[in-house]
């Protein structure tokens, strides 16, 4: 994926949150998104609750390492 694209999500995806200053949040997938999202809203302090359907933790962690490490990091740093 472009990098440009990326940053340009992840500089929306900060400004959304701030507009809106959520109590909390529920990310509904654990995907390159909910990454994203588990990292700004960690920084902002914002709890968050991840639903990791099936083929999140069975199937796409076993791809790539890479996949493995975001999917931890996503449901470790859970703030609920």
């Amino acid at each position: 994926m472009n990098p440009f694209v990326i940053w340009k999500n992840h500089q929306r995806l900060k400004k959304i949150i701030a507009d809106e200053k959520p109590d909390i949040v529920h990310i509904q997938q654990v995907n390159r998104m909910a990454f994203m999202t588990a990292r700004v809203l960690r920084k902002q302090r914002i709890k968050y609750a991840v639903t990791a359907w099936g083929s999140d933790v069975l199937i796409i962690p076993k791809k790539k390492c890479a996949l493995t490490k975001r999917l931890q990091y996503v449901l470790n740093h859970k703030r609920i």
